[in-house]
């Protein structure tokens, strides 16, 4: 059995266009990213 991590970017961050520079530190500390998915929340997931 493998162990997996799950990370989110917050809004905040993809706002001030820092997404980049995030997943650049995740992949320099190691870890394959396997899928990435952009959403936009509505009011019901609020």
């Amino acid at each position: 059995m493998s162990n997996l991590t799950f990370g989110i970017i917050k809004p905040d961050a993809v706002a001030k266009g820092h997404t980049g520079k995030i997943i650049d530190k995740i992949l320099g500390a190691g870890f394959k990213i396997r899928g990435l998915k952009l959403i936009h929340p509505s009011k019901k997931h609020s």
